[in-house]
């Protein structure tokens, strides 16, 4: 039978009496999702759906709704009318159910019912976890669509009602949500490879195009990675820069000190800091350009990329994403600010005849790299590293200040180790501090600086052992580091800041939670680590902190995706060798 646009289609229904109300009723409502109507709809007993041409008949097991049984009746679809839709077929197909079992259209919307080819004899037996009742083709996107609490948040209470693995279809994407840290182990290490690739994204496609954090998984990612772990981020190159890293702290020491006894926006402060350690490693100078006006670049990219964006769920309602030219406009405006500092080291090091040791040099030295990938690379390691070591020392100083004990202890560490004639602490301090260690750790267990791990995407089907579950291919995965930091199960107190829960190794959980494991780990996991040490030292061990008039340190989280952030931005101090 030839295929038929939807109209003539129901002609051909209607002419031969075969017209069925309830399909009638069913398209009508699916169209007036399109203008804004949601409808959720309860079939019971002969319901009649849209399901992709495919050669099997597809039946919906209602004693699990995630179980497909797929029965060959060839036969059966070729006497079926036929739909063309999008460059897809459909067919009309008519099932008798249960009427004491419960269907709803929220598992099963008729524009994405069954993907051409893609429900086989190995697709039938998988049987997917937990799933909350969703919306008719956006799924469950509308759960997640609020701007009061983050996505990490609505995950979390999610889990707590379907446990630590659950599954989500976010438009026509389906997703796995993983509360556990064996589960997110299993995932990252022993089926490392498969789960190494992202899902096209909105925001990676407007402003990092051609890096390493948003990259598929394949050759072009692997030409990166090595690039970074081989050419970059090297503990030589690192440890070159040490010297550096510790004039920028010795200015920003000298900074506080002129203001003792005064109020101090300590979140932009640290912000433009870790902007100005992080310059020194990738353009050779901390003052590239000015911290306020890339702060407030990077401010918006962590607004615009913490929101859900419909195109990357559903791509044919991509034109209705309001955020589109906001994106655009910022890209534009974070390249034209990288390219014309790449220009003027060209020119710099054409007069010198020879580059330095900075990431930028490197780049620029290697054939084959466009002015496009070396700003994306560039990118990647100002943004990582600003978001995470700036987030990581203001929730430690935040925690100190709600625990004063913890706050002597950690200073009392670091006058026993540091002498007394020395006026900082140094790197080469840092391996002494066992209980710093332990707050940095703490602080990154209880604060992750980013509550969700940038989303990854299965390439071929898992069997996760942990979970008990095989999953497709193509499926998008959301690690909830938030949810695995409340987990009772791996924490005996896991609300409380207890560092010493923290003495012994380093934690995997807390490894997993900030730097990732496996081919997309963070490369530069030892310089942020080292950063977040020597500040915090260094903070602690020159001063005295308290709130001003005493007011308590509110560390609620806002609902960010991207950071993290303390309410309270203000800390008073005054010279720890000052008596009150």
């Amino acid at each position: 039978m030839p295929d038929h646009d939807v109209v003539s289609w129901i002609s051909l229904m209607y002419a031969k009496n075969t017209f069925n109300w309830v399909l009638f009723h069913d398209l009508v409502s699916q169209i007036s999702m399109l203008i804004g109507y949601v409808a959720v709809f309860w079939i019971r007993n002969c319901q009649a759906i849209l399901l992709p041409g495919v050669s099997e008949a597809v039946t919906w097991n209602s004693n699990y709704h995630n179980t497909w049984q797929v029965e060959a009746v060839k036969s059966t679809f070729d006497r079926m009318p036929r739909i063309s839709c999008h460059g897809q077929i459909y067919y009309c197909a008519t099932f008798r159910m249960d009427s004491s079992k419960n269907w709803a259209f929220r598992h099963l919307p008729f524009t994405n019912a069954v993907q051409i080819g893609h429900f086989d004899e190995a697709m039938s037996s998988h049987v997917m976890p937990p799933s909350p009742r969703a919306f008719p083709i956006l799924g469950h996107i509308p759960l997640l669509a609020s701007n009061s609490r983050g996505p990490h948040l609505i995950l979390f209470d999610l889990a707590k009602k379907l446990g630590p693995i659950f599954y989500l279809r976010l438009g026509y994407t389906p997703t796995l949500v993983i509360s556990s840290a064996k589960i997110a182990q299993e995932i990252l290490k022993t089926h490392d490879r498969i789960f190494s690739s992202r899902p096209s994204l909105t925001f990676a496609e407007a402003i990092l195009p051609d890096d390493l954090i948003f990259a598929r998984y394949g050759a072009r990612w692997r030409e990166l990675r090595k690039i970074c772990t081989l050419e970059l981020f090297t503990a030589r190159r690192v440890g070159s820069f040490a010297a550096v890293r510790q004039a920028e702290m010795e200015k920003f020491l000298a900074m506080l000190s002129q203001n003792l006894r005064r109020t101090v926006n300590m979140t932009q402060e640290l912000s433009v800091l870790t902007l100005e350690i992080m310059q020194t490693l990738v353009f050779g100078t901390s003052r590239t350009f000015g911290a306020n006006d890339f702060l407030r670049l990077a401010h918006q990219a962590n607004e615009l990329g913490g929101r859900l964006h419909i195109g990357d769920y559903i791509p044919w309602l991509k034109w209705m994403d309001l955020s589109l030219p906001k994106l655009r406009t910022l890209a534009t405006k974070f390249h034209a600010l990288l390219q014309a500092h790449i220009e003027e080291h060209r020119s710099s090091i054409a007069k010198q005849g020879h580059g330095g040791e900075s990431f930028l040099d490197v780049l620029l030295s290697l054939d084959n790299m466009s002015d496009l990938t070396i700003r994306c690379l560039m990118l990647d390691a100002v943004s990582a590293g600003l978001d995470t070591t700036a987030t990581a020392i203001e929730w430690a100083l935040a925690e100190l200040l709600l625990h004063p004990q913890i706050l002597a202890k950690a200073q009392k560490e670091l006058d026993d180790v540091i002498p007394a004639s020395s006026a900082m602490v140094s790197e080469a301090d840092i391996p002494k501090l066992k209980y710093l260690g332990a707050i940095v750790k703490e602080t990154l267990r209880k604060h992750p600086p980013a509550p969700l791990m940038v989303p990854r995407e299965s390439t071929t089907d898992c069997k996760l052992e942990e979970a008990g579950y095989t999953i497709p291919a193509k499926t998008q995965v959301l690690i909830n580091l938030y949810a695995i930091a409340r987990d009772p199960n791996i924490w005996e107190n896991p609300l409380e800041f207890i560092p010493e829960s923290m003495s012994s190794e380093f934690n995997a959980a807390v490894e997993l939670m900030t730097f990732g494991f496996g081919r997309r780990s963070c490369p530069g996991m030892n310089l942020g680590l080292a950063a977040v040490h020597l500040v915090l030292a260094n903070l602690l061990y020159r001063f005295n902190w308290t709130t001003p008039d005493g007011k308590e340190v509110d560390v609620g989280e806002s609902g960010s995706r991207s950071c993290v952030l303390v309410h309270l931005h203000w800390f008073h101090f005054s010279a720890s060798n000052e008596t009150y």
